[in-house]
């Protein structure tokens, strides 16, 4: 068997330091390795904070302007509402074309209401031409005349016929 020798170091027998210089190497590049994720990781947080950041900012400067231009749509339905309804007498008909212009707007809500004021020369008037709308629009609905909340003897509320 030939010794092979490079410059007088023998090129088959290893030197001692062989088994140090072996695991160095796989500790620097894991080491390195688990550096570089640990930057990575922390430029991905700091992006998706500033990402998020930036994301809010823009919808804080929206919604205020959304939320205003709802109330001004839901002013407008009201200043409708009282527009129809100011000058006395409105009619079922009327109040259904101010009920149908509102509800084709898409705004959400639960009632609209026109309580006339009746003064009690013109309640019959008003009662019979209501049971008479009412036994044709709604005839499984029993009407009940005008009502109201009335304080019962024992302090409770009570929906009851109004007489007065």
């Amino acid at each position: 068997a030939e010794m092979v020798s490079l410059g007088g170091v023998s090129l088959d027998d290893p030197p001692a330091h062989n088994s140090r210089t072996r695991w160095r190497i796989p500790f620097m590049i894991v080491v390195i390795g688990i550096a570089v994720s640990a930057s990575f990781i922390t430029l991905g947080f700091t992006s998706e904070d500033h990402d998020q950041e930036s994301e809010f900012l823009s919808k804080a400067a929206v919604y205020p302007t959304f939320f205003q231009d709802i109330l001004d749509d839901y002013q407008v339905a009201a200043l409708w509402a009282h527009q129809a309804a100011r000058h006395g007498d409105l009619s079922r008909e009327r109040f259904r074309d101010v009920y149908d212009h509102i509800s084709v707007t898409g705004l959400q809500f639960q009632s609209i209401e026109y309580l006339p004021r009746v003064t009690h020369d013109r309640r019959e008037a008003y009662e019979a031409d209501s049971r008479e709308y009412f036994a044709k629009s709604h005839p499984n609905q029993e009407y009940k005349g005008f009502t109201g909340l009335e304080y019962t003897p024992d302090g409770r509320h009570s929906v009851s016929r109004r007489s007065e």
